[in-house]
């Protein structure tokens, strides 16, 4: 499943650099990187049990749902989400916790 969304991503990012404004290409892009996301939570959980990353990653699919649904009122929250996400994990990447 992971590489199956893993694939979509970057058809899902030129729709979204097209249509930057458009509810319909910011859902798109939010379900890949949802998708994405909780397979990757099913491959650390499968992995690692229940490691403090898996907390992080489920509150991680938590904050994207919720920006999923504040995309209807105000469509770039999907990829500033994502892109904040991103900085989240590459800090915590560079701590030991």
């Amino acid at each position: 499943m992971l590489l199956f969304f893993s694939s979509l991503v970057p058809y899902a990012t030129r729709i979204v650099s097209a249509h930057f404004m458009s509810v319909g290409a910011q859902v798109f892009y939010g379900l890949i990187i949802i998708g994405v996301t909780l397979a990757n939570l099913a491959l650390y959980r499968s992995v690692l049990g229940d490691a403090p990353r898996n907390r992080l990653l489920f509150w991680d699919v938590v904050v994207k749902c919720a920006a999923l649904l504040l995309t209807f009122a105000f469509p770039p929250t999907m990829m500033i989400v994502t892109l904040l996400a991103a900085i989240f994990w590459v800090i915590m990447g560079l701590q030991k916790y």
